[in-house]
């Protein structure tokens, strides 16, 4: 995994020494972020019954592949070539990073969903902005080309853009049933969730080091361990990768919920995401924890709330977090259906 500055959020850790002609590519580390919530439908197992054949022909149509696989009784958690996907019977969730056109995968989903006599419930589409938006495929070219695809298939879904355009900021789309007079919306699943992302630039040099392959010779298990990874989800069963030369994901479960981390070192433009659905309420220590183990310069945190927001430290409303400092305000909107998005990005307290 490599990348290089560019005009939109160029980052460069002025602290790291590490010579970037060492690993002089550019990769897109930040990641397109899929979600789709589905009815029950004719089979038990829902999506889990899909086919290995199936979820490659879909990845495929977005440009990736698969590494590995972990399963529980909720859910099927896949390492893909860029990023992750996650496979519960009535939802899946799509990561993919770089240049891939994760959207192009939805004329797939949609027939495998037909066939299992699927519908609709909830779609969440959202990124951050790219370091290097020119280089992006179709339809991923602009926030509003993707906007224009979604709604070919959910059409006239909500599209909000949270936090400065001349800085970093985080494009979101959803759609829900209820609000758009769908046949099976009285079907609809009612449950609570808060899935956390926390977008990390600009790594300590000493953070990043344990995540080149090509110096250290550790595998997925080896950096987890001693980067501190492994202690971010110490219960759960944990799928990780090392890339070659660099870069690191991981993937851990424990019972329904899921955690994932990808990682792209490299000094002139290091980048580190976290994510989690796991409901723990104070979401203070969690990203303190997270931030432990990377030290970023800075970080954009979001939240996806569907249901009713329940946070008992209110991270977002925090002009100061354990040696940050919040720039600039916080947004948060309602959007369709019961589902609420909030952004706020940190940097470095000098």
């Amino acid at each position: 995994m490599t990348k290089s500055t560019s005009s939109e959020t160029a980052s460069t850790d002025s602290r790291s020494s590490a010579p970037a002609v060492d690993y002089p590519n550019t990769f897109e580390g930040p990641e397109k972020n899929l979600e789709i919530d589905f009815s029950a439908g004719t089979n038990s197992l829902g999506l889990r019954a899909l086919s290995r054949a199936q979820i490659d022909a879909m990845l495929d149509s977005a440009k990736c592949t698969i590494l590995s696989k972990v399963s529980n009784e909720y859910l099927d958690a896949y390492v893909l070539s860029e990023s992750s996907l996650f496979v519960y019977p009535r939802k899946i969730l799509i990561k993919t990073c770089g240049t891939t056109t994760l959207l192009l995968a939805l004329p797939l989903i949609s027939e495998y969903i037909r066939e299992l006599g699927m519908t609709v419930e909830k779609v969440r589409y959202s990124r951050k902005n790219f370091l290097l938006p020119e280089e992006q495929l179709f339809p991923h070219t602009s926030f509003t080309s993707e906007v224009e695809y979604l709604n070919d298939f959910f059409p006239n879904g909500a599209a909000h853009v949270f936090g400065p355009i001349n800085a970093d900021h985080w494009y979101s789309y959803v759609w829900d049933a209820s609000e758009h007079g769908d046949a099976m919306s009285n079907s609809i699943q009612t449950h609570k969730e808060h899935t956390v992302h926390i977008l990390m630039q600009d790594m300590d040099e000493d953070a990043a080091s344990f995540f080149f392959k090509r110096d250290n010779g550790w595998d997925g298990a080896m950096m987890s361990a001693k980067s501190g990874i492994r202690g971010l989800a110490p219960n759960a069963i944990l799928d990780s990768f090392a890339f070659e030369p660099c870069g690191y994901s991981m993937n851990a479960i424990d019972g329904a919920s899921y955690s994932t981390i990808h990682i792209t070192p490299e000094s002139h433009c290091s980048y580190a995401s976290y994510e989690t659905n796991d409901m723990v309420g104070a979401y203070g220590p969690l990203v303190n924890n997270v931030l432990k183990v990377f030290r970023p310069a800075k970080f954009t945190v979001t939240m996806s709330v569907v249901g009713d927001l329940v946070m008992k430290d209110h991270i977002f409303k925090k002009k100061e977090f354990n040696g940050y400092k919040r720039r600039g305000g916080w947004t948060q909107a309602h959007m369709d259906g019961d589902i609420t998005v909030l952004k706020a990005n940190f940097v470095i307290a000098n």
